[in-house]
């Protein structure tokens, strides 16, 4: 005779078994006379290895670390994946998993904290970041170009103003590239300089704007300078913002400028050459004094000498005295020639030192025909038996009248008192400078 027993519970009984077979993983019965287990509620795991399962929620509710749907058949069958974790009991759904926080990666699966393991620096994690170097787009990557991620960074910093970067993977601010010279940075997270400098200004190394530094008198800036070019020798400026070497000025006449970047001429051109403006040395070779002309302190172009002076020499400063037995004019200096400006007296007249075309005639009663007296000493008294009764004479004016005899010296014709004609030479009148004189 058989007996029936009751199937218990944690056990199902299907018809016309022998014995209550244990509910397998996954389920479980909490009721007798049971032909079939129930499936695992979500949020429990029903591992029924070790014994049977009675669901609580101190033994069965899922774990923190894992999620456990429908069925789940042992605690550690389903953990949070890669890039999440879960510090929760009772889940059910992958989705419940937090993303590894901003800043870390989870490394493994089952992870029950996020902040253990801080993504390394040069990378960006926001969420879900599997690793310490992650490449997964935007939710944790590479840093990118035109920012810094120190360690642990959730979003990059960008490269400030006045900074750029064309590459990956910087860790710090000081990775980010000074703006070049020449160009300016004038927004955060560039990747390269984005404007270029403005004429009259200069722009170095870090520049956060096209008009960074204004160029200084005495240079010049031209589009994307990176520092001011100076004036060249022989130039100066003394205004700011020029762009251009020719806006630089030629040095003044009669000045010298000798080095680079002036803001003035340096001094005046030195005596015995003379400065036409843009020089650059004192005593400039080219513009050595000529003969027949002199050039005192700052000269701008070669004077001509006073009248009654001259120079034969080149490089003079001052004019020297016209010597005894000359006439010195500038009119008739030829510059350069060393024989032009300097004549000799002409006949008629004496010319001692310092003589320019005031020569001095020979007085009445004398004269002379030779060049080159000095003195009216040299002038000759009139012949005997002649007459001279004008100035200047080169020859007496004529014989004396018949009947009269003049001894040397006479400055005019005696009386005539007969009409008897006398033969008298004519002197030859000539013209010299102006004056008037006799051969």
């Amino acid at each position: 005779m058989k007996y029936l027993t009751v199937c218990p519970i944690g056990h199902f009984c299907p018809s016309a078994s022998q014995q209550p077979i244990r509910c397998e993983n996954g389920t479980y019965q909490d009721e007798e006379f049971q032909s079939e287990c129930k499936d695992c509620p979500a949020g429990y795991f029903c591992d029924n290895t070790m014994g049977i399962v009675v669901l609580d929620n101190d033994t069965t509710l899922c774990p923190p670390g894992y999620f456990c749907p429908v069925g789940t058949r042992y605690a550690d069958e389903f953990p949070c994946p890669v890039g999440t974790y879960n510090n929760r009991t009772g889940l059910w759904s992958h989705d419940q998993c937090y993303p590894c926080p901003a800043g870390h990666y989870c490394p493994t699966e089952g992870l029950i904290r996020g902040d253990d393991f801080p993504c390394n620096a040069g990378y960006f994690c926001v969420q879900f970041a599997e690793t310490a170097t992650p490449r997964q787009g935007s939710d944790a990557d590479i840093c990118p170009r035109g920012y810094y991620c120190p360690l642990a960074t959730s979003s990059p910093a960008a490269c400030s103003k006045g900074t750029y970067s064309n590459q990956t993977g910087l860790v710090a601010a000081t990775d980010c590239a000074w703006c070049d010279s020449g160009w300016a940075c004038s927004s955060t997270a560039l990747t390269q300089p984005d404007v270029v400098c403005e004429p009259g200004f200069y722009c170095p190394n870090g520049s956060v704007q096209a008009d960074e530094v204004e160029c200084p008198a005495g240079s010049f800036c031209d589009t994307g300078s990176p520092s001011p070019t100076p004036c060249p020798q022989g130039t100066y400026s003394n205004t700011p913002r020029l762009h251009n070497v020719t806006q630089c000025s030629a040095c003044d006449p009669g000045k010298y400028c000798n080095d680079t970047g002036l803001t003035s001429a340096v001094g005046d051109c030195e005596e015995g050459f003379y400065c036409p403006g843009g020089v650059s040395v004192s005593t400039p070779v080219e513009f050595g004094c000529p003969i027949g002309l002199h050039c005192p302190v700052g000269s701008s172009l070669p004077v001509p000498c006073p009248s009654g002076t001259f120079t034969n020499l080149t490089q003079q400063a001052t004019c020297a005295q016209c010597p005894d037995r000359y006439y010195c004019v500038p009119e008739e200096v030829v510059e350069g020639n060393s024989s032009s400006g300097h004549r000799l007296c002409p006949r008629g007249f004496f010319c001692p030192a310092g003589t320019g075309m005031d020569w001095k005639a020979c007085p009445a009663g004398t004269y002379s025909n030779q060049l080159g007296l000095y003195a009216d000493s040299q002038c000759l008294d009139c012949d005997s038996g002649w007459y001279c009764d004008v100035t200047n004479l080169t020859a007496p004016v004529a014989a004396c009248a018949p009947g009269f005899g003049a001894s040397t010296g006479w400055t005019q014709q005696p009386p005539t008192i007969t009409t008897r004609a006398v033969a008298v030479s004519v002197p030859q009148a000539i013209t010299v400078q102006g004056r008037q004189g006799y051969l």
